[in-house]
């Protein structure tokens, strides 16, 4: 289910875990003929990592699952053992496929729906105002007539800026005594 689709249904339930990341090893490099030792080479991950996680004795950490699943082309989700298909789904972007598009639904299928909401939110207003956004919350905003002075400061010579900047504190000074 996309993530529209769950915000609209108001559904914030997470798909079930119903496998190991080591049962679903096992199926996928079974139905794909694969070896240990391919998906090792596949990943470049050593062939004891990737025993330990077949044989369940390690989970291995997201970065590595996101390794394997794009090795063997199936779904990060399905890899963890949630209840969702094995294919990756083909997201895209025009008619292109777009790697960032899966990795952000994948990634917002974790999420709560609360939290969803708010990740669709934020990114709705970056599609209406990309440069606001980009800003750090914690930057301040300038003024326009800040900026104008700004834009000033910069245009005098840099030789020079010391001398305007003790002209700016010497007026100032003399205005709080």
């Amino acid at each position: 289910m996309k993530i529209r689709d769950k915000l609209a249904s108001g559904s914030n339930r997470k798909p079930d875990k119903i496998a190991t990341t080591s049962e679903r090893l096992q199926i996928i490099l079974s139905k794909k003929q694969m070896k240990q030792s391919d998906l090792a080479r596949a990943t470049g991950i050593s062939r004891g990592a990737i025993s330990n996680y077949v044989l369940g004795r390690y989970a291995p950490k997201s970065d590595i699952v996101q390794k394997l699943a794009n090795a063997l082309n199936c779904s990060e989700r399905w890899l963890w053992g949630y209840d969702v298909p094995m294919e990756r789904s083909a997201r895209t972007f025009g008619e292109e496929e777009n790697p960032y598009a899966i990795e952000i639904n994948d990634t917002l299928d974790t999420l709560e729906a609360d939290d969803q909401s708010y990740v669709n939110d934020w990114v709705q207003e970056f599609a209406k105002n990309p440069e606001k956004m980009k800003s750090s919350p914690s930057e301040p905003q300038l003024t326009e007539g800040e900026k104008v002075l700004l834009d000033l400061f910069n245009r005098v010579p840099e030789d020079q800026q010391q001398l305007v900047l003790q002209m700016i504190r010497a007026a100032l000074g003399s205005r709080e005594q």
